[in-house]
């Protein structure tokens, strides 16, 4: 073997030893006494990615099955944190198929990163709303372009059209006898147009933004004995008001919710809650939160929206809901390389990824992309 060909596999071998070590574990905020008699591999993993004031969720089912919920990144943000988010993709979807993609709605900051995801792997299926207006963007457009003309994905769009509130989607079938393995979801909330006025409060007009918002696809996530509910911008009170207040999206659900004749009876009720819409205040009422009474509540926030606000923070810790300090997960606690948190741009240091087997919770880790 030549000289220059051992010098090109030393460096071959050099850049797969540094895109693996580019994801680290910092932190392990959660260990399950005794473990699990699962294999890691044989467990749900559900990654919370770092992309800053935006969504991008990565579901890997017991069965290799992978969803992504979400994939944007701030627009002002978009070089480091694209590079950041497609490193992440790069080390876990090692098989080049994404399962499932579900668009939560057509904003950038849910959406941007998803046009290479498209580029670079097999999508077998994309969800989307359906929302339209003359007010949504040009990417956005360009993004259904691509979806449409794209022959190996099934672009499921508007998603109401194909399945019902309370329909229940078995996206992964472990293939046992004992269905506690399987992965399902529970469609909550998805709308293709939704009224000017909220539900709870016929003289408050909501603007496009909202409306956009609150049409959210909202789905919970049941694996075992583990329940997760992921809310996208889904809204529920005017901002400023007081914290009983209790309208728009939110309060639609909680209705279904509380209903006994309602296929959505309890439908709320999980373990896991990803706060909607970054923590803004105009999301996450008490009494939504209330419905839900989540054990853990995770908050991806950060850079450059001023999210998480004070209102849902106070709301999640209320008596009637009782989370304490420890049980609130940000992606925005960590410092930049400036150390100011304000313009927090090391955008994978806060990824949180839960691994699960059918008995709950065995760990749950903070993760850091380091380019």
């Amino acid at each position: 073997m030549t000289r220059t060909l051992l010098a090109i596999l030393a460096l071959i071998c050099s850049w797969g030893a540094v895109s693996a070590s580019e994801i680290t574990t910092v932190e392990t905020i959660y260990q399950r006494p005794g473990g699990s008699s699962y294999k890691h591999d044989e467990m749900l993993k559900v990654h919370f990615i770092d992309v800053g004031g935006a969504d991008a969720i990565l579901i890997d089912t017991s069965s290799d099955k992978k969803i992504l919920i979400d994939g944007g990144y701030s627009w002002s943000s978009r070089g480091n944190t694209a590079k950041e988010y497609h490193t992440y993709l790069n080390q876990y979807l090692g098989d080049d198929i994404v399962d499932l993609i579900v668009i939560s709605h057509p904003d950038y900051d849910h959406f941007a990163g998803l046009a290479k995801v498209l580029e670079d792997y097999v999508v077998r299926q994309v969800w989307s709303t359906g929302y339209d207006s003359q007010e949504l963007s040009g990417s956005w457009r360009k993004l259904v372009r691509q979806l449409a003309e794209d022959p190996d994905t099934l672009f499921v769009s508007p998603l109401g059209s194909f399945f019902e509130l309370g329909s229940v989607i078995r996206v992964d079938d472990a293939g046992t006898y004992d269905k506690a393995d399987d992965t399902v979801l529970t469609i909550v909330n998805t709308q293709e147009r939704l009224p000017k006025n909220a539900y709870g409060n016929q003289e408050r007009s909501l603007n496009e933004s909202q409306r956009r918002n609150s049409a959210s696809i909202v789905l919970r996530l049941d694996y075992g004995e583990n329940s997760i509910l992921f809310t996208g911008d889904t809204n529920g009170r005017e901002k400023g008001s007081a914290d009983a207040a209790h309208d728009d999206q939110e309060k639609f659900m909680v209705d279904n919710n509380n209903n006994p004749n309602n296929v959505l009876h309890l439908s709320l009720d999980v373990d896991i809650l990803k706060v909607a819409h970054h923590g803004s205040d105009g999301s996450s009422s008490l009494e939504f939160l209330k419905a839900v009474s989540p054990v853990w509540a995770v908050i991806t926030a950060g850079f450059p929206h001023g999210h998480p606000h004070d209102g849902p923070i106070r709301r999640l810790k209320h008596p009637d809901v009782g989370l304490t300090d420890d049980k609130i997960l940000r992606t925005d606690a960590g410092d930049d390389a400036t150390g100011n948190k304000a313009n927090e741009k090391n955008l994978g240091d806060d990824t949180i990824v839960f691994a699960l087997d059918p008995e709950g919770i065995v760990s749950i880790k903070k993760m850091n992309i380091k380019l």
